[in-house]
C-alpha cells in the first residue's frame, strides 16, 4: 500500500523508506531462491549435468565453485560503478513483476 510522504516527519519518512528497502530486498531474495531451486532441480534431473558435476574426480564441481568465487569478486568490484543504475532498474522491474509490492 503506497504511503504519501508529504505530511510525514523526517523520522516517519525514514521508516517508510526502510520498509520499502526491506520489501525490495526480500523480493530479490525470493526471486533468487526460486532461480536457485529451479537450476538445482534441472541439474539434478539431467543425467549429463549430474555426471559433469559429480562424475570422475568431481572436476566439474570444483570448476563451478571457482567460477562462483570469481563471479562474486567481479560483481563486488563493479558494484560502486553500477549501483545507481541497478537500483533504478530493480525498482522498475519489481514494480512490473510484483505489482502488489509497489516501490513508489
Amino acid at each position: 500500500m503506497p504511503v504519501s510522504t508529504t505530511a510525514l516527519t523526517k523520522k516517519e519518512k525514514l521508516a517508510v523508506e526502510a520498509r520499502r528497502f526491506i520489501t525490495r530486498v526480500y523480493a530479490w531474495m525470493a526471486v533468487a531462491l526460486i532461480v536457485s531451486g529451479a537450476s538445482a532441480f534441472l541439474a539434478a534431473m539431467s543425467p549429463t549435468a549430474y555426471s559433469l558435476i559429480w562424475g570422475g574426480r568431481h572436476i566439474g564441481f570444483y570448476v563451478l565453485v571457482a567460477l562462483e568465487i570469481l563471479l562474486v569478486i567481479v560483481i563486488s568490484a563493479s558494484v560502486p560503478a553500477v549501483v545507481s543504475s541497478l537500483l533504478g532498474l530493480s525498482s522498475s522491474l519489481l514494480s512490473t513483476l510484483l505489482p502488489s509490492v509497489s516501490t513508489s
